[in-house]
């Protein structure tokens, strides 16, 4: 099998406080990649300075602010190298990440590769795998004929890397989407071909503080566009399996998950009766115990009934850094 090459996109937007450690990560790696693309998308801080400093270490593309999706789609179209791996500017990677992916790659054939990360911030330190559930038999790396579990699981871009061609084939990063635009982009290649899943940590993604020009601050601030994006993401990718699986069956609850993060968000808001109509369609799409057990306690006590829920809640992970920057 045929070595592979490796480009690395690191998109940045104002990220000048961080951006060096994120690249300083990719140069120290045990095996080189065989390029390091960073996309500068418009920035007004000091990023264009400290990105000269790396001077031919480094290949440094820069736009007018488009967003990290044109960003991402800009370092993708100028890599030259067979897969593309991701780091987002504030997080960083362990020095044998590049040696893990190349090593797993040379020993089985597949198009999308999925590590595992270390989330952190004050207060918080978990493994992404563990968060999400997601298990292995501890002999890695794990081939599965295709990526429906890994796109269904949230995985930060930080531990993916995916052939280029497949890249392209799925149309690339849909730049009209605000938020949330790497679950799309998976979802549209989870059946393209098989995929690799290593449970090893690779990277860190870490809370550095919020900002209003982040996207997990927009994400936050904008939930109920948020989940509007996934809801839509979901249901095109429903549509295409069959109505009774069990995939079908995980997709609704998903979708249904959704739809109470919606109503969450516009009680918050003060959008009571908006807020209802939205757990009435939770309820509706995964008609169920456990869903109509989500649905049913902010529906006849309305807020203390978000408040319970949250009680029973298991401890989660945002990140106030921008989740795709």
């Amino acid at each position: 099998m045929k070595s592979p090459r490796f480009s690395v996109v690191v998109p940045t937007f104002n990220r000048g406080p961080f951006v060096a450690e994120a690249i300083g990560s990719i140069l120290a790696q045990t095996v080189a990649p065989d390029e390091i693309i960073v996309v500068d998308d418009g920035s007004t801080d000091n990023t264009p300075e400290i990105l000269a400093d790396f001077g031919d270490r480094i290949i440094v593309l820069r736009q007018p602010n488009r967003g990290v999706s044109a960003a991402r789609n800009a370092g993708i179209e100028h890599a030259r190298s067979d897969w593309v791996a991701f780091l987002d500017s504030d997080d960083v990677w362990h020095p044998y990440r590049v040696a893990l992916l190349k090593k797993d790659l040379e020993t089985a054939d597949a198009g999308v590769h999925v590590a595992n990360i270390l989330l952190t911030g004050p207060g918080f330190s978990r493994q992404l795998f563990e968060l999400r559930g997601l298990r292995g038999s501890g002999v890695w790396p794990l081939r599965h004929p295709d990526g429906f579990e890994f796109a269904m699981k949230d995985p930060y871009l930080s531990g993916i890397a995916a052939r280029r061609d497949w890249l392209t084939a799925a149309g690339g990063f849909d730049v009209s989407i605000p938020y949330c635009e790497d679950v799309d982009l998976l979802c549209r290649m989870i059946f393209l071909g098989p995929w690799l899943a290593n449970g090893t940590v690779v990277a860190e993604l870490r809370r550095v503080g919020p900002t209003s020009e982040t996207l997990s601050h927009r994400i936050r601030t904008e939930r109920v566009s948020a989940e509007a994006v996934k809801i839509k993401t979901y249901g095109k990718l429903l549509g295409t399996l069959p109505a009774n699986s069990d995939r079908a069956k995980l997709i609704r609850r998903m979708i249904s998950k959704n739809w109470y993060n919606s109503a969450k968000a516009l009680d918050g808001d003060g959008h009571r009766r908006k807020a209802a109509a939205h757990l009435m369609q939770s309820g509706r799409v995964h008609p169920t115990a456990a869903g109509w057990a989500r649905a049913l306690p902010p529906l006849l006590v309305g807020s203390q009934g978000y408040a319970l829920l949250e009680k029973l809640k298991k401890p989660q992970f945002y990140r106030d850094a921008p989740a795709s920057r």
